[in-house]
Order: structure tokens, then sequence, then C-alpha cells
């Protein structure tokens, strides 16, 4: 139903009261990452830490990238969005 979608779409909104999924830190040379996993979804996303001028981003990635991550290995996704935050 469409109602069904609607839901599904607003429920993987990271900023709503209702998103359901789990954060996981990680630390890689004394950065901090959160990735973040969807409950309704294979989604993941992964929080960048920003400079003193940026925010933190808020990029989609994959369970690979968590993964990797916690290998201590950056995939290339995120050591660009990494190199933006911090130009």
């Amino acid at each position: 139903m469409i109602s069904d979608y609607l839901f599904t779409v607003e429920s993987e909104n990271l900023n709503n009261k209702d998103f359901k999924g789990n954060s996981y830190h990680v630390s890689i040379d004394d950065q901090d990452f959160k990735f973040i996993e969807s409950e309704l979804s294979p989604k993941w996303w992964v929080e960048i830490p920003g400079n003193n001028f940026n925010k933190k981003s808020l990029i989609p990635c994959s369970k690979k990238d968590y993964n990797d991550a916690c290998n201590q290995k950056l995939s290339e996704r995120i050591l660009l969005s990494l190199k933006r935050n911090f130009v």
C-alpha cells in the first residue's frame, strides 16, 4: 500500500523521531566515526567529522565500509568526504 511506503520512507529519515536503527562508533587515528545502520532496510550511513568551519557530514555507505573501518581501513568514499570537509 502507498501508506506503508510513505511510512517506510519517513522512517528512513535519520532526523525522524521514529527512525529505527543502530549506531556504532569506530575510532581510527584519533578520529571518531559514527556508523548508522537502518533496521528497516540494508541502508548504512557514516557521520564524517568536520573542521572548525564545517558541521559533521552524514553520507551513505555500506556495511563493507563499516567492516573495513573496524579493521582500520577507510573506503575511498569516506576518504573523499574527509578531504572535502577539511580542505
